[in-house]
């Protein structure tokens, strides 16, 4: 995670060890492990993303298909936004989109 966790309080672990860990399960192409499907969350209209509710935070797995030039692919992976109340102030995400071909994505969604 980059920080020493250790002298937080154990809700502020709980949250940012939770969050991590299934930021890290959406980058390795699997689901989340803690958040839950968030069904108040609107639909996107690319027919891919999924929104997701952890403790302390939100989740977007992103998954929409792109094309940049005559590449034509899907971009893929989660976008983590930690709620106001336990960071106050702090609007930036955390994310790592990668543009992958159809069959690549496929690939890394079967592991």
């Amino acid at each position: 995670m980059g920080l020493d966790t250790a002298t937080l309080p154990e809700a502020d672990r709980r949250t940012l060890g939770e969050a991590s860990a299934d930021f890290q399960a959406v980058v390795a192409g699997k689901p989340p492990v803690h958040a839950v499907f968030d069904a108040q969350a609107p639909l996107p209209s690319d027919g891919g993303t999924t929104f997701y509710q952890g403790r302390g935070y939100r989740l977007t797995v992103l998954k929409s298909l792109s094309s940049f030039g005559s590449f034509h692919g899907v971009a893929y992976g989660p976008i983590l936004r930690f709620d106001p109340p336990f960071a106050p102030g702090h609007t930036a995400e955390v994310s790592d989109i990668r543009v992958y071909s159809r069959d690549a994505l496929a690939q890394r969604l079967e592991r």
